[in-house]
């Protein structure tokens, strides 16, 4: 009888310590190695702020063209995607007065956005990227001086820009882009041409 208690409790501590071998290879596993680095990235990486000036132009004959405006807050997701979250505001495009005199459409809303640079952020030429996203907009339109509401359009966007870091190791970079925006005043397209800065806050990934 001790011989057998002897052989089982051998054979259930040699079980275990081989449950724990397993569970030790496969924390050191490549696999399990870079998933560890992807989330130590993503909650590491860099945070940026932009603010950009926009000249709109209404794919609408009745509408004029304005100038409007873009904020947003971005955070890295590889060394050349960012996902941006922002806030747009066309700003007041008048109707042409022999269409409607005293009368105006504005779109105010929340983009969220994939942008990818062509390189890796931290060089200090010129790095060109596209983004796309979508966008949900309250649309406001004024009609000699009453106003109401309108579409809120969810559209999609589609960007292409250039961005240069001021100087090497400077947290700003200043940029230049179009956008196009899909059905975003009066069911028609609303291209953007805009200048903007944007501000980095550097992740421990960096």
């Amino acid at each position: 009888m001790l011989n057998i208690s002897l052989i089982r409790n051998s054979f259930l501590f040699a079980l275990i310590g081989s449950s724990f071998s397993q569970v030790s290879l496969a924390e050191h596993s490549p696999e399990h190695t870079n998933s560890q680095a992807a989330v130590h990235r993503f909650f590491s990486g860099t945070t940026s702020l932009g603010a950009q000036l926009q000249y709109n132009l209404p794919d609408l004959n009745a509408l004029e063209n304005g100038n409007g405006f873009t904020l947003d807050i971005s955070h890295e997701v590889s060394r050349k995607v960012f996902i941006d979250l922002g806030y747009l505001d066309s700003g007041d495009l008048d109707f042409d007065p022999e269409v409607s005199a005293d009368s105006s459409a504005n779109v105010q809303g929340f983009l969220l956005s994939l942008r990818g640079y062509s390189k890796p952020r931290t060089h200090t030429d010129l790095n060109y990227y596209g983004k796309l996203g979508i966008f949900k907009g309250e649309e406001e339109i004024i009609i000699s001086n009453v106003s109401e509401d309108g579409n809120s359009p969810t559209n999609f966007l589609l960007s292409f820009g250039a961005e240069k870091q001021i100087q090497e190791n400077h947290p700003m970079s200043v940029f230049g882009e179009i956008t196009y925006h899909q059905d975003a005043i009066r069911e028609g397209w609303m291209t953007s041409f805009g200048l903007g800065i944007r501000w980095f806050f550097e992740g421990e990934s960096k």
